[in-house]
């Protein structure tokens, strides 16, 4: 009876006009009549008197998110949740905060509610959604499995599962929870070219090709689709079908540097090396720090014997790479062999040793290169290191075995 309380409070307050505890259950009482108004100077009255009063600070909260003001809301709800540990507090602090995108303040709330209502879908499944956005796919995991012990059948948490997965690198069990996701319905386009990267990523070629071409025959294309398809086909070794789908999807971005990138390895897988240089370079006028690309083109122009063109790309690779890869300094070192710069080519195979001095190959190739120079004492010492690393190298050159 709100009537009767609120004429009761207010004869109370003519006695003792100081009482916080009177003007708190005063304003309870207008809210529950919704004179909001009146119940709004009540509690403020309350916590003027006391502003420890986390009760008054909840029930002023209240007010203000049923008035639509979430921003003083959100004060009133913090303040109270200083003072006072209230499990329908903890309920509405956190999910105007969540609403409002305050997702890291929303958590404390919400799981000290879970802790007492371990069941209740509503905040759980808000929890999934505050630890995906906050990061934390392992917690996501977790909170939607055990939805998932509630509702089996529920696709949308099976697909969170799935991205949790996938933003661990966890490509495997990704894929296992992106294919239940496809058992609810099997022409889900974006699940289907999921499962095809996800199968790119795990090198399952074949498996990647099957879902790529289903996705298209569900009718779904796009340049993404077309690249992990033409990757698919590449890590087959289909070069022509790869080729086919790339410059497809080159129909959708012209400039795309990453589709130049995979064309020119798939030229230059197919040995069709000046235009596998073509592409690499239509990727670094766009990406010029990219130190794999330019040893690529190297290797490209040391296939076509134009060694003065590999040199000048296997420098620039170098220096990107802070002249630290022994790849690049060993492919350098054949180009300036090659055009019978032995004083070059020597350098560069000594300076492989510095970083790696069991690479075999380097001194394979420092005892042509001694000869080349009529270093002969220096020749014979590499075939004695050669000997102990790779006697298959070590026999294949006549004059270690004289």
């Amino acid at each position: 009876e709100y009537k009767k309380s609120i004429y009761e409070l207010t004869q109370a307050l003519l006695l003792n006009s100081k009482n916080s505890e009177t003007y708190y259950y005063l304003g309870k009482s207008y809210k529950s009549i919704d004179k909001n108004k009146q119940a709004l100077e009540a509690l403020n009255m309350s916590i003027k008197l006391d502003p420890f009063n986390g009760y008054a600070h909840f029930e002023l909260g209240k007010i203000y998110e049923q008035i639509l003001k979430v921003n003083l809301a959100i004060d009133e709800y913090r303040l109270a949740y200083k003072y006072i540990d209230s499990h329908e507090l903890n309920y509405k602090y956190g999910k105007i905060l969540f609403k409002e995108q305050e997702y890291r303040k929303a958590l404390l709330p919400l799981r000290k509610f879970i802790i007492f209502e371990p069941d209740n879908i509503e905040i759980l499944e808000i929890l999934g959604e505050i630890f995906m956005y906050e990061k934390r796919f392992t917690e996501s995991i977790d909170t939607y499995n055990r939805l998932i012990e509630k509702f089996p059948d529920n696709e949308i948490y099976y697909s969170k599962i799935a991205e949790s997965f996938y933003k661990l690198n966890n490509f495997s069990a990704a894929q296992k929870y992106y294919e239940k996701v496809l058992s609810f319905n099997e022409d889900n386009t974006e699940v289907l070219f999921k499962l095809g990267s996800i199968s790119n990523l795990l090198y399952d070629y074949k498996k990647s090709e099957k879902y790529l071409i289903e996705a298209i025959y569900c009718g779904f294309t796009s340049k993404d689709i077309l690249f992990e398809l033409g990757i698919a086909y590449g890590g087959q070794q289909k070069y022509l079908q790869a080729l086919i789908c790339l410059k497809e999807a080159l129909n959708y971005s012209l400039d795309d540097p990453i589709l130049h990138y995979q064309l020119g390895i798939i030229y230059n897988e197919m040995e069709i090396y000046d235009l596998a240089i073509y592409e690499f370079q239509q990727y670094i006028d766009k990406i010029q720090d990219d130190p794999i690309s330019y040893r690529l083109i190297g290797d490209c122009y040391a296939n076509l014997k134009q060694f003065e063109q590999s040199i000048i790309n296997y420098r620039k690779a170098l220096e990107l790479y802070d002249y630290e890869d022994v790849k690049t300094i060993y492919s350098l070192g054949l180009s300036y062999f090659e055009i019978s710069d032995n004083i070059n080519a020597a350098k560069y195979f000594k300076s492989i040793l510095k970083i790696n001095y069991d690479y075999s190959k380097a001194h394979h190739m420092l005892v042509k290169t001694y000869i080349n120079l009529g270093k002969f004492r220096e020749a014979k010492k590499e075939c004695d290191i050669l000997f102990m690393l790779d006697t298959s190298l070590y026999n294949s050159l006549e004059y270690c075995k004289n």
